[in-house]
């Protein structure tokens, strides 16, 4: 899990730019970490899958930086129209459905998975961040990483009013991964946790599965 070493940049930066996925730009920059995790993976036939859609520019991003004609390529998204700006490419499958509906992703997970990756950039809503990650995280495979987006939006008043009025679920997702964190740090050894480590950035958290 490497970082590409100085001579050789990696293209991710240069890819989210290009396609104008809001992960490339200053708000998030979360291609600056990204590499980090999946830069040694580019050419590998993973399975892959990322809750959200929206415009496609970050699947378009990712279309080009998996490199494998054998990787398979899944998204997610609640709109029907937005499942329109998937790439246009064999390796990609898409699936209609919301984040908050287990059994529906229990469906994408029977169809779909494991994965070797799940990127978590949905609704942003706390209780929505917290059911998509305990139905996916035990789909996901060894040695894989699962990254939840836009945790921020847990201090944000407004933003939870106003996309989940009437969620009676957590306003954060914050202490439900300080109680992963703390189940790492607490384990005798690697071996009595899943969790191989959580790395937190300006907002976003990286999770490893051992």
């Amino acid at each position: 899990m490497n970082a590409p070493t100085h001579g050789s940049p990696d293209p991710l930066r240069r890819l989210g730019r290009l396609h104008g996925t809001d992960k490339a730009k200053p708000a998030h920059d979360f291609v600056r970490f990204y590499p980090t995790y999946l830069a040694s993976r580019r050419e590998e036939p993973l399975s892959f899958l990322e809750v959200g859609v929206f415009r496609g520019a970050s699947l378009k991003m990712w279309n080009d930086y998996f490199t494998h004609p054998h990787a398979r390529l899944n998204c997610i998204d609640n709109k029907r129209k937005h499942l329109a700006n998937v790439p246009k490419d064999p390796r990609w499958t898409s699936f209609l459905g919301c984040q908050s509906d287990t059994d529906f992703l229990k469906k994408v997970c029977s169809q779909a998975g494991p994965f070797d990756v799940v990127i978590e950039d949905g609704q942003h809503v706390p209780s929505y961040q917290i059911a998509c990650f305990e139905t996916l995280w035990p789909h996901l495979k060894s040695g894989g990483v699962y990254v939840i987006e836009d945790i921020h939006t847990s201090f944000q008043d407004t933003f939870i009013d106003r996309h989940c009025p009437d969620d009676t679920g957590p306003r954060s997702v914050m202490p439900y991964l300080h109680r992963i964190l703390d189940t790492l740090i607490a384990a005798e050894a690697p071996c009595e946790t899943e969790y191989d480590f959580v790395h937190f950035y300006t907002h976003a958290v990286v999770i490893g599965k051992v």
